[in-house]
């Protein structure tokens, strides 16, 4: 990378226009990084903490989506007064 460092993953993701591709291989280099193997340009995962992770996602999903949903619903209900 010619000495340039990432930004931390925090950073990437709070960015306006958020490019997946580079948070998703930033996130899986920090993941084998510490729990994985380093080396691995896939997720290094069990199948057991694979389902964890799905369960964990498709909850996070709903409860944005459920957000996203309210926000509109306030901004609907103000502009009718």
């Amino acid at each position: 990378m010619g000495g340039l460092q990432e930004p931390p993953l925090i950073d990437l993701l709070r960015w306006p226009e958020p490019d997946l591709g580079r948070i998703i291989d930033r996130f899986v280099t920090r993941y084998n990084a510490v729990y994985g193997r380093a080396a691995l340009p896939y997720w290094d995962i069990s199948s057991d903490d694979w389902q964890r992770y799905e369960f964990l996602g498709d909850r996070v999903l709903n409860l944005i989506i459920a957000q996203h949903l309210f926000s509109l619903r306030n901004l609907s209900w103000m502009r009718v007064k």
